[in-house]
């Protein structure tokens, strides 16, 4: 099988042309490319919109994987020959405020445990909206935000109120910004400070991402071909080769996100001594959280 991304546009905004993430075509495993159609809703505007959105993406995401089961039941039934796994999770990748409905998403009391294990979002105001014209749009941000603290938190080792595995002790989230020729949502919204530790994901800006150092407006960001391919070549490289489905230690799937987006000169250097003493390559142990003696990601 085939591990599945599921895309969520900006309402209002450009539609996000799924085809266009998928491009790169060397790998060995490759990903479904599922798009959520939410019919252009301003959802920026009210945080009614917002809810609805995201308990839509809630609905989708287990359709999806109710449809790889189903599939695979319906071969197996039929004695035509298996092989693999069924995908446990989906990979979110979500424009603007559509990146936000999928942190929204993941908090949703009713989606399944491990259901969303990677979040990119592109251009999307993660702390607060970039101009709340309704109530309801900031009260929403606020017990979303606080929501993903509470999910994160351990608590104090030995306590009553120790958790040993927080909520999202699994999920990764990765926050691109275009920078300063966005002016419709700066940098300083895009921010995961205070949401996501620094152990589970960041904020990389398109100026000083990998193979991309530009800057660009809000919408371009979906079709800046340098950022595209950048980042299409970076959720291919999350798939473990051997078992088809991306890496499910939090770690690893961090070290991929880092090496492949972030500015090798500033970041890369510690990582990979850290990683691996190699200077020209990451190489990741599938059998533990040390980077070392496994599969390897050139970059």
């Amino acid at each position: 099988f085939y591990e599945e991304a599921l895309l969520m546009p900006e309402q209002g905004g450009l539609e996000l042309d799924s085809a266009k993430l998928s491009m790169p075509n060397q790998y060995t495993s490759m990903l479904d490319w599922f798009a959520v159609d939410l019919e252009g809703e301003h959802s920026a505007m009210d945080g009614q919109i917002l809810k609805a959105h995201t308990e839509y993406v809630v609905h989708a995401i287990h359709w999806i994987l109710d449809q790889y089961k189903e599939s695979y039941d319906a071969r197996a039934k039929e004695g035509a020959a298996l092989s693999g796994n069924l995908p446990r999770s989906v990979i979110l990748v979500g424009h603007s405020m559509g990146g936000f409905v999928a942190r929204a998403a993941v908090v949703h009391q009713h989606l399944r445990r491990s259901a969303v294990e990677t979040i990119v979002t592109l251009a999307t105001p993660h702390q607060s909206p970039p101009l709340a014209l309704q109530p309801s749009l900031g009260y929403y941000y606020s017990s979303i935000n606080k929501k993903w603290r509470e999910g994160y938190q351990f608590g104090v080792p030995g306590a009553p109120n120790h958790v040993p595995n927080p909520a999202f002790s699994h999920v990764v989230v990765i926050s691109i910004s275009g920078g300063i020729n966005d002016y419709q949502v700066r940098s300083k919204l895009e921010s995961l400070d205070d949401i996501v530790p620094p152990t589970h994901g960041f904020m990389v800006s398109s100026t000083e991402m990998k193979n991309t150092w530009v800057s660009m407006e809000h919408q371009a960001i979906l079709w800046c071909n340098q950022l595209v391919v950048q980042v299409s070549h970076t959720l291919l490289s999350l798939v473990d080769a051997e078992t088809g489905h991306p890496y499910r230690d939090r770690q690893k799937r961090l070290a991929v996100f880092t090496m492949m987006l972030r500015s090798g000169l500033r970041y890369g250097s510690n990582l990979i001594a850290r990683s691996s003493g190699q200077p020209n390559r990451m190489l990741i142990d599938d059998e533990g959280a040390n980077f070392a003696g496994g599969g390897q990601i050139e970059y």
